[in-house]
């Protein structure tokens, strides 16, 4: 479950709330939620941060999981994502 966070961003008045994990969500699942709440809110410019800042998570990950992670994304919503786990991957993109 996801509980959205109340502080406000200089930023923008207008940018959406931030999930914040609750419970047991394992960091591969906070990535999966946010990546899907940003790209269905058209949130562009808060998903690329969110996923620049999310390497460190994601090089934790086995390669294995961050496989299972890209099967889950559509690739036509959630492409940003994506290919922030592939270039954690090493994945070339061409």
């Amino acid at each position: 479950m996801l509980r959205m966070s109340s502080s406000s961003s200089s930023a923008s008045a207008s940018a959406p709330a931030v999930p914040i994990p609750s419970g047991g969500a394992t960091s591969i699942e906070h990535y999966l939620d946010l990546v899907r709440h940003l790209s269905g809110n058209v949130a562009f410019k808060e998903l690329t941060s969110f996923v620049a800042k999310s390497v460190n998570v994601l090089a934790r990950c086995p390669d294995a999981v961050l496989t299972n992670a890209m099967d889950t994304m559509d690739s036509r919503q959630h492409t940003i994502g994506i290919i922030g786990v592939r270039l954690d991957r090493g994945d070339e993109l061409n």
